[in-house]
């Protein structure tokens, strides 16, 4: 190895580069460099100047300590994609990235303070899923409502029921994540992870999403990762997620406790009581068998002709589900456990912004520190343990009456 600044990882490097949808040629040619020079430094044949290290910096938008910072343990996890087939591979590159920046992130928090432990109930999915039948999925759905003590009504806020139970949420952007969301079990720690698009969708379809999701880590998280990366199973994995969240949020004696008609109107009245679509509560209906094809044929028709394809009444008076576990760690852990913004931001090794994103933290928390302000060598160890646990409310979760 050549010259340059010692330590650089060129791992860190093809992260960051992947992370922002950039090509190595592409980075040169940004950077005025020769070609190939990016690929150089992210095999570790020459390690970069200090000045290239502060333009990769700018470019990539992170820290200078990013590209210092060791990696952990890689384990092969299983993301499960939404709209899998509509994903280039760069956009699942950038998503898989922005799920590692993510679980730094919560391993940082999880250093100081204390959160919910993963608590997933075990409804006895076969390792082998064309074995997950309809019948099968109802009653998975019952057994995870009876693992947190769920009634049979309406969920309150599924946000805060996953979280409570040791599910970290996060919410990017369109611009970061080219894709409805995802969900994956950290192979190295075993936590569990569900991002969504934070710009895509009703508050009523991103319960939808989060319950979907849920149902990937409930119905297929011992299933081989050759499988679940076989674009050939994505659609059976899909259609059986969709089934468990539609089931999941509208159990059947329940919902048609409720539903003495199924009209446009009748279901029109019914969401803001049991907080889902009304093109869920219809598909729902119909998979229940209470409609005929030619009936679901001809509300469906009815539907698009209101307009309610593009917005649903009250999908601009909902409001979305929040994140909390990461914000409220990292204000607990700098209001409460002194350490400056700065250094956390130098200790993760990602750009500020990219942390609030992470954390869902809506008021740039982090995106006033600058670059002069995080330290490249900071050496300051972690001599102070916030011990406060704080505890997500369960009564929230109780259900809507």
């Amino acid at each position: 190895m050549k010259g340059g600044k010692v330590g650089f990882i060129g791992d860190r490097l093809r992260e960051a580069r992947e992370a922002r949808g950039l090509s190595g040629s592409a980075v040169a040619e940004l950077l005025g460099l020769n070609r190939g020079s990016a690929g150089k430094y992210e095999r570790g044949d020459v390690f970069p100047s200090p000045e290239v290290v502060a333009r990769l910096s700018d470019l990539l938008r992170v820290p200078p300590s990013f590209f210092f910072k060791d990696k952990r343990t890689a384990a092969r996890d299983i993301l499960f994609y939404r709209s899998m087939s509509g994903n280039t591979k760069s956009d699942r590159l950038k998503a898989e990235r922005k799920y590692e920046w993510l679980k730094e992130v919560a391993a940082y928090v999880k250093g100081y303070v204390r959160i919910p432990a993963i608590n997933l109930p075990n409804v006895g999915a076969p390792s082998d899923p064309v074995g997950i039948d309809y019948q099968f999925i109802e009653a998975a759905t019952v057994t995870a409502r009876r693992h947190w003590g769920l009634g049979d009504g309406p969920i309150s806020d599924v946000m805060l029921l996953m979280e409570s139970n040791g599910i970290i949420v996060s919410r990017l952007s369109a611009g970061s994540m080219m894709m409805d969301g995802y969900s994956s079990l950290d192979g190295y720690s075993g936590c569990a992870y569900v991002v969504l698009a934070s710009d895509k969708g009703s508050a009523v379809r991103s319960r939808f999403d989060l319950a979907h999701e849920l149902g990937h880590l409930i119905l297929h998280r011992h299933l081989p990762l050759g499988f679940v990366r076989n674009p050939s199973n994505n659609k059976l994995l899909e259609d059986q997620a969709h089934a468990f969240a539609g089931a999941f949020l509208m159990p059947e004696e329940s919902f048609a406790e409720d539903l003495w008609i199924v009209s446009l109107d009748a279901l029109k009245n019914l969401k803001q009581r049991w907080l889902v679509s009304i093109g869920a509560m219809l598909y729902r209906a119909g998979r229940l068998g209470w409609l005929t094809e030619e009936q679901q044929r001809g509300l469906w028709i009815n539907y698009s002709r209101r307009g309610w394809k593009r917005q649903e009444p009250l999908d601009d008076t909902l409001q979305l589900e929040k994140p909390r576990i990461l914000s409220r760690g990292l204000r607990l852990i700098v209001e409460k456990g002194g350490i400056s913004a700065s250094r956390i931001v130098s200790e993760i090794g990602l750009h500020p912004n990219d942390i609030d994103e992470l954390a869902g933290l809506e008021d740039q928390y982090f995106g006033s520190v600058t670059a002069l302000e995080v330290s490249l060598d900071d050496s300051s160890s972690r001599d102070l343990k916030v011990t406060k646990h704080y505890e997500l409310d369960p009564r929230r979760l109780n259900n809507v009456n």
